[in-house]
């Protein structure tokens, strides 16, 4: 009788629930994701996401030759040529209860992103909601 291994592959660093930690222990995992039809508000399409606008532009022309995506491969890799983009990752915010809580948690985000890429050079605005707090 045939065994499981004699039909599918399972990727050694297959991890079943995918959250932030999963790319300190595997930082290549992105590079794995199955493209399919369903992959809205998932923690591992979100990791995808933010290595497509955050890696360098070879890095992720070979993951964008998927047959799924390769109609948008050209498109985005012309948007992704034009600079480089700020990508602030949040995940369990469920402890945000109304707008302006959830604009200075964004701010905040923004902030501590732009002062661990920049450090002492990071500019913050003229204007902010933590300035104005």
């Amino acid at each position: 009788m045939a065994k499981y291994n004699t039909y599918i592959e399972l990727s050694p660093h297959y991890e079943s629930v995918v959250d932030i930690d999963s790319e300190s222990r595997h930082p290549d995992m992105w590079q794995e994701y199955i493209v399919h039809e369903d992959m809205k508000g998932k923690s591992y399409a979100a990791i995808v996401l933010k290595h497509l606008f955050e890696d360098k532009v070879d890095s992720i022309r070979k993951f964008l030759s998927n047959q799924m995506l390769i109609q948008y491969r050209e498109r985005f890799l012309s948007i992704r040529e034009k600079g480089e983009f700020l990508v602030i990752w949040k995940s369990q915010a469920t402890d945000i209860k109304s707008g302006i809580q959830l604009m200075m948690t964004m701010e905040d985000a923004i902030r501590e992103k732009l002062k661990e890429k920049f450090g002492a050079s990071a500019y913050y605005g003229k204007k902010s909601l933590v300035a104005a707090a």
